[in-house]
């Protein structure tokens, strides 16, 4: 209680006596935003991270109090401020958002201990996978940009146009400045492009811990449950109706280049025929 009143004192302090911009990770879950977070940290940056910013969000409890904060005195106010968003390859961000909720969420809602939330049989994962994807829960993974960012910032990302093969792009819109990051960009680029746009020309990305693929902060390679991750990821298939929904969305045309497309649908797609979408 004392550290939240302390950097909400903090914050304001920032905004309303040395006019300051604030610094806001707005990202959708499972992009690398928490690495990128901490390396802003490790820099001195005050920054703040979250995933939602919608003031209507407030009452379903998923504002932190920075967030709430930063709805209330930066977004709702439409004060000067800069936002980082991070976009991931739809289909990888999609399997770490799966297995974030199968091994993690899940299993805490429902009381279970770390070890038994891992104790899940490869066949009964890909039964599950198959359910999430007729489900429809992918369509509501890809809709952030539309159902979060554009109704918190009224900044249509789509209207702008985007360097895919450059993996970083900025937009001014009002108060606020804007940079989006490709989150497979490397860290050397990726802090070269935050450098620029926070004007600190020393930043660097803060080294986590190495993960399976021996890339720091891509999100799930560092759980607990990165084994089964990577698992998943070996064993995944995405039926071909799925796969088109996936790749003709809004995210993966306007953000991803045509071939990155094409070496995950190489890898992912499956030709079985799944239920119909039933959102």
């Amino acid at each position: 209680m004392i550290h939240a009143i302390a950097r909400y004192l903090s914050l304001s302090a920032r905004l309303y006596l040395k006019g300051e911009a604030p610094v806001i990770v707005y990202s959708k879950e499972r992009t690398g935003s928490v690495a990128l977070y901490n390396s802003l940290v490790a820099a001195g940056v005050p920054a703040i991270a979250t995933h939602y910013l919608d003031p209507a969000k407030i009452g379903e409890g998923k504002l932190s109090g920075s967030a709430q904060w930063a709805s209330k005195h930066v977004v709702q106010p439409r004060r000067r401020a800069k936002f980082i968003t991070l976009v991931r390859n739809p289909v990888d961000n999609l399997l770490s958002t799966f297995a974030r909720s199968e091994f993690v969420d899940k299993p805490r809602s429902r009381g279970l201990s770390p070890e038994a939330a891992l104790d899940v049989t490869p066949s009964e994962l890909d039964t599950r996978f198959r359910r999430y994807l007729d489900d429809g829960e992918p369509l509501r993974e890809l809709d952030w940009f539309d159902s979060e960012f554009r109704v918190a910032l009224r900044i249509d990302v789509f209207a702008h146009p985007f360097d895919a093969t450059l993996g970083f792009d900025r937009i001014a819109s009002g108060p606020f400045d804007v940079l989006i990051l490709r989150t497979e960009l490397n860290d050397r680029d990726k802090a070269a492009a935050v450098a620029r746009f926070l004007e600190l020309p020393q930043f660097a990305m803060a080294h986590g811990p190495v993960t399976v693929s021996n890339a720091p902060g891509v999100a799930g390679e560092q759980a607990d449950y990165r084994e089964q991750y990577r698992d998943l990821k070996r064993r995944a298939v995405i039926p071909r109706p799925h796969w088109d929904a996936i790749a003709g969305s809004k995210v993966a045309s306007h953000f991803i280049a045509a071939g990155e497309l094409a070496q995950s649908r190489e890898r992912f797609e499956a030709v079985v025929e799944p239920a119909a979408w039933r959102i």
